[in-house]
Formats: C-alpha cells, structure tokens, sequence
C-alpha cells in the first residue's frame, strides 16, 4: 500500500474543527440508526459450539475515513495507552506480514469486538445484505484472491423486523458516502484505490499514526527485510509508542 507515489492522504494529519468532527459523528449516528439490528450474532459467540467469531477473525471491514475517526476518538478517549500501543503493534505486525486477514479490534481471547458501539457500517449491514448483491462479490473475492478464505454470509444472523432491499442498501450507502464528502469536501476519495478514503481499519490507523519517513521504512523492512530487523523494529517502536502515549494522556489529565 505504501510506496514513494502513495502519500496522497493529507486529510490524515489535516486539523478537523470540532465542529464538522460533532456533525460527522451525528450523520453516523443517524446512519446508524436506520439500519436494523440484528440477533444471533452474539448469542452465537458465546456459545461453545458457536461460530467462534470466524468472520471477525478472517476478514476485516472496509471503513470509510469519517468512520474510523468515529472509533478513533473512542479509542483515544476510553482505551489506556498499553491497550493503544498493543493496537497499533497488531496493525503494523499485520502489514509486515503480509496478513490482510481479520480486524485489529478482534479480542481472540474473549472473542468479542473491542469497540462494537462505534463498528462501522458495513459490520452492521453483515448479514442483512440482499443475496442478490452479496453473491456476485462473495463470487468475485474468490476468483481474485483464490489463495484465501471467504464464507457466505452467516446464517446464524436474523434481522430484527424487515430485511432491508438492496435499493434501501444502495441509499444507506450514498448517505455514507455523503457524510465523508462533508467532512473532507465534495472531492473526497472515497474509494478503497490509490489515495482513497475507504480502507481497512490496519490501514487507518498507520496512515494516522505515521509520517512518510515511517511508512516507507515500513515498506522497506515488508519487501526486503530480514526476520531480525523486523523484531528490532517492531521492539523500538512498542517502547516508543508506549512512552508517548503514556506522556500524552498524562498532560490531558493536567
């Protein structure tokens, strides 16, 4: 994802007044709103012969930048700064290794989502999308990607009330894409290529978090690095991490 073309994501380190950040949060909200819940996801999990999360732990949603700001801030302002800095370890541990496969706010120990009141739309959607839309992706992702594993949607997820159609999906999604070109402008990338906005949470948070030194070093240790160099990176950056964050929430509390 990182290359020496890639660095077209100012909105990253763009100061955002508090204002448009509230009102993008409302839009999400009210977004949110619409979309039915569903049961039998957490039922399932729970269970010892359940699902075992399994579509949490292979795949990881694709977010739009308006949205990941939404998990941001409740991350910022509930998660300790250990807990951070673990977070940001499993994001760029991922993207040494190759591993695109499940998100980063997965608990494989107690198997739950860690910020399941901020997940985004397409989590809450899972499940309730219209066979008519999800098969041909479902159909395309394993002709793109042969060498991975993809699941229909589960069926252990039943919507409370009224299935939404695939014309109440598309509109959901244009008001999604409506709520990013606020916050960013009407030009927003909002798409998953080159400079775009709509990525995997692994990927928000390095683009957040790194300057162009960092991601290209990133890049580097990927492709040509050795299993050393990559340990002592990895090393070096938990310590680093963890001093700055601890001294950050530090001078809040002041």
């Amino acid at each position: 994802m990182f290359s020496t073309v890639d660095f077209m994501y100012e909105f990253y380190t763009k100061q955002f007044e508090e204002k448009a950040l509230r009102r993008s949060r409302k839009e999400l909200k009210r977004l949110y709103d619409e979309i039915p819940e569903t049961t039998g996801c957490m039922t399932n999990i729970a269970k010892e012969d359940g699902c075992k999360a399994w579509c949490c732990e292979l795949q990881s949603p694709q977010v739009m930048f308006s949205e990941f700001m939404l998990t941001w801030q409740h991350v910022i302002r509930n998660w300790t700064a250990d807990d951070i800095t673990q977070l940001v370890m499993s994001a760029t541990i991922a993207y040494l290794n190759n591993n695109s496969m499940g998100c980063v706010f997965f608990d494989k120990e107690k198997r739950l989502c860690r910020q399941h009141e901020t997940r985004p739309f397409n989590c809450r959607t899972y499940g309730q999308i219209p066979d008519e839309e999800f098969k041909p992706r479902y159909e395309q992702l394993k002709v793109l990607y042969p060498d991975k594993e993809f699941r229909d949607q589960c069926n252990l997820v039943e919507t409370v009330g009224t299935k939404p159609t695939e014309a109440e999906m598309d509109l959901w999604f244009h008001h999604l894409n409506l709520i990013e070109k606020e916050l960013l402008g009407k030009n927003a990338p909002s798409h998953d290529g080159q400079g775009g906005t709509y990525r995997t949470y692994k990927d928000h948070i390095l683009l957040k978090l790194g300057n162009e030194k960092f991601l290209l070093r990133l890049t580097r240790l990927r492709q040509k690095g050795t299993t050393e160099e990559k340990e002592t990176f990895l090393k070096e950056l938990e310590v680093r991490l963890k001093k700055n964050l601890t001294a950050e929430q530090a001078g809040k509390k002041k």
